[in-house]
This record gives structure tokens, C-alpha cells and sequence, in this order.
């Protein structure tokens, strides 16, 4: 093996690990909009709520957890901008934020 090829090797396991490190940000950053904009839907104001778990009973960091796991991203993306009706009974922390509307 060459020098040139040991720095092609290295170039390619850095550009790999930045897309990666890009794809995997992108994906958190996705997700935190999709659990802010269903947090507003439920007439929470995320910041609120984020400093004030205690108050309203929902633990912020789980509901991040949650929200990054979903199983049903498409379906939350489409019921979002309106393009399904019915109710959020499919999220993961509908019963969560609506108990904090409850007690917020």
C-alpha cells in the first residue's frame, strides 16, 4: 500500500464519518420540528414547556427520546401540514401533551 493510497483510505472514512455525522443531525433537527409543531397543535408553547417540566408534568428529555424513535414520522409530517384528517391519537406523546394541557 501507498502513501497516496493509505490518504485516499483516510479521506474516505472522514468523508463518511462527516455525512454521518451530517445525516444524523439532520434527522434530530427533523424531528425536534415535528415535536414542536405537534406540541403547538395541542396549544403548548414549547418553550414553556421545556423550562418548566416540573409544572406540567412532561419530561422534555423523554419526549425528545420519543419523538427521535417514532415509528410513524411520515404519518406525523402529512397529519401535520394538514393532509390527513383526523385526530394525533398515532404520536407517541399525544396523551403526554395532552396532560399537560390539562395541568399547564
Amino acid at each position: 500500500m501507498t502513501l497516496s493510497d493509505m490518504g485516499t483510505a483516510i479521506l474516505f472514512v472522514v468523508v463518511a464519518a462527516a455525512l454521518i455525522l451530517w445525516f444524523r443531525s439532520k434527522l434530530s433537527a427533523d424531528s425536534l420540528s415535528r415535536m414542536r409543531r405537534m406540541m403547538v397543535s395541542f396549544g403548548l408553547d414549547p418553550d414553556k414547556v421545556a423550562q418548566s417540566d416540573a409544572r406540567t408534568g412532561v419530561d422534555i428529555h423523554e419526549v425528545r427520546i420519543r419523538c427521535r424513535r417514532c415509528p410513524v414520522e411520515d404519518l406525523c409530517e402529512r397529519w401535520l401540514a394538514g393532509d390527513i384528517d383526523g385526530d394525533s391519537g398515532f404520536c407517541p406523546n399525544a396523551k403526554i401533551f395532552g396532560g399537560a394541557v390539562r395541568t399547564g
